[in-house]
């Protein structure tokens, strides 16, 4: 049982599915200094990373060097809802969340990785998929986990598990990250364009979204930059 202790059902169900689907794989394998979440027969390491995938950065260039192809599944919750428990396991209440996560928005995640992604050896499978977020109420306001609480509440997050799997977006290529832009886009735009023109399409997304998704595709050399009148212009490389 190496490396599963702090593993939530979240990341157990998808680690099962990928598994199942991945015949004569293992789970929890030694490859260097790290522990993997899925190795299939021919080598294939499989990476299920629910939180930051900054923090897969390390292991990511280990496993790349050593010439193994590394697939990062990270999911994309597009429907959240949450149970909130008693201590003593009584459920409360259950509602649906406002909350809804779209994959632009996940970018955001990739900043530290741009530089890996036009690898030919990395693969991003975003799940897009439904979750409950489980909480657990405390005899009074508390700081979260993580520390990020500008005000304290009377109930900690205990567990992410899946409700439902949709679909899987999978990126390996300059043409797949290129795949989410509007086709008035595929050649030259601002962000004031594309953002507009994803809105019109109706994506629920920010600018903020749309600004690390374009971010992130120039860092990873998949579009150039320049600047026209005091306005900054991006263009498709050619691949």
């Amino acid at each position: 049982m190496i490396n599963t202790l702090n593993e939530s059902q979240l990341h157990k169900a998808l680690k099962s599915l990928y598994a199942i689907q991945n015949r004569n794989s293992k789970t929890e394998v030694e490859f260097g200094p790290y522990i993997v979440d899925i190795m299939e027969e021919n080598g294939t390491i499989i990476e299920i990373q629910t939180a930051s995938l900054s923090h897969l950065l390390a292991k990511l260039n280990y496993c790349i060097s050593k010439n193994r192809k590394v697939i990062v599944v990270h999911p994309v919750f597009s429907e959240k809802y949450i149970e909130t428990y008693s201590q003593n396991g009584k459920l409360i209440s259950s509602r649906k969340s406002p909350q809804k996560k779209n994959i632009y928005g996940e970018f955001r995640e990739l900043t530290k990785l741009s530089k890996l992604l036009l690898n030919p050896l990395l693969q991003i499978d975003f799940v897009n998929c439904a979750i409950i977020e489980v909480r657990t109420t405390t005899d009074s306001p508390v700081q979260s986990k993580n520390g990020r609480r500008r005000v304290k509440k009377a109930w900690l997050k205990t567990e992410k598990k899946l409700k439902t799997l949709y679909n899987t977006s999978i990126f390996n290529s300059p043409q797949s990250y290129l795949s989410l832009l509007p086709e008035s886009c595929r050649k030259t735009f601002t962000i004031k364009k594309i953002y507009s023109d994803l809105k019109k399409e109706g994506e629920k997304i920010s600018e903020q979204d749309v600004r690390f998704y374009v971010w992130v595709l120039t860092k990873a050399g998949i579009l150039s930059v320049n600047k026209e009148n005091k306005t900054y212009v991006y263009t498709v490389c050619d691949f």
